[in-house]
């Protein structure tokens, strides 16, 4: 008795070794092609539809794993979320997990007394190198919409460009920070958008370094260009500012000043790591802005600085 037990146990423990942690109960995934949704676990079973891509499903229970064009995954059971201002209905049925992207929550923008996530799911838009994030609006588990996407890398023969992002919740706003870089062989490139996600639901807008597409009168009233910055080919950016900057030895405005740049100097910083792994904004607590690393002169062994940006 005690052989089988300990038996009993082995095999739990393999099978929970063996578990694809990618699946659990309440999930939504969304699809990154478009993808058959059938009776059953095989490819040989009925065909109920054909998803959209980036369409969003529920995951409801995790099947056989299987190999299907050179992919390792499972089969599961899906239920389909329907998207807003289309006359589709939830069904539920079975598709092959290789094609499903995990959505990912963003907890600190989530509202659940209106019934309002926002999840991120990540898509390859060009098999060069470049990849976006699309932010949605799921309600009730009923029905989704798409908020807005992002481009979030890109590379090319000569240059590339990088996307990182920042959250703030302040007065029941829910307020993203993008910064891009852009690197290349000649000019460099800086720019920081704030985006109010209280008010663009169903906006559809695509935001890039170099543009933004969608709906011009939510783009003028729900997002900001905070920072537009560009170095020539000597590694200066020199143009009259249209604001004055207060230069602070630290992130606080009892800090030392270092310098003080006004409209009528030619601007000389260098925002080198803005929204970057290495230095990231930093916020006011009861004000609107942020804080971010600079240097003043293009000396790359200049003392780095902060200067608040409203």
């Amino acid at each position: 008795m005690k052989r089988i037990l300990l038996l009993i146990a082995a095999l739990f423990i393999s099978i929970n070794l063996f578990a694809n942690e990618k699946y659990f109960e309440g999930k939504y995934f969304f699809t990154n092609t478009r993808l058959k949704l059938r009776e059953n676990s095989n490819l040989s079973s009925k065909v109920i539809t054909v998803l959209d891509n980036e369409a969003c499903v529920l995951f409801l229970e995790e099947g056989i794993s299987a190999t299907i064009d050179d992919i390792d995954d499972n089969w599961v059971k899906v239920k389909t979320i329907p998207q807003e201002g289309k006359n589709d209905k939830s069904v539920e049925g079975w598709v092959f997990g290789g094609y499903l992207i995990s959505g990912k929550e963003a907890p600190v923008l989530s509202d659940e007394n209106n019934l309002y996530l926002i999840t991120e799911s990540w898509f390859d838009y060009d098999k060069r190198g470049g990849s976006t994030y699309s932010y949605y609006c799921l309600k009730n588990n009923n029905s989704y919409a798409k908020l807005f996407s992002y481009s979030t890398e890109w590379s090319g023969p000569n240059y590339e460009t990088r996307c990182y992002t920042s959250y703030k919740i302040s007065n029941d706003k829910k307020i993203l920070y993008l910064g891009f870089r852009m690197l290349n062989d000649g000019p460099y490139g800086v720019k920081i958008y704030r985006i109010d996600l209280s008010n663009i639901e169903k906006s559809g807008l695509s935001i890039s370094y170099d543009e933004i597409k969608g709906n011009e009168q939510i783009i003028k009233n729900n997002v900001k260009l905070c920072i537009s910055y560009s170095e020539g080919y000597d590694g200066k950016y020199e143009r009259k500012p249209k604001q004055s900057y207060k230069i602070y030895k630290e992130a606080d405005f009892n800090s030392e000043i270092v310098s003080t740049i006004s409209t009528e100097d030619k601007l000389i910083l260098y925002f080198g790591f803005i929204m970057g792994k290495e230095k990231e904004i930093l916020f006011q607590e009861g004000k609107e802005g942020f804080w971010v690393q600079c240097r003043i002169s293009d000396n790359s062994s200049d003392t780095y600085y902060w200067t608040w940006i409203e």
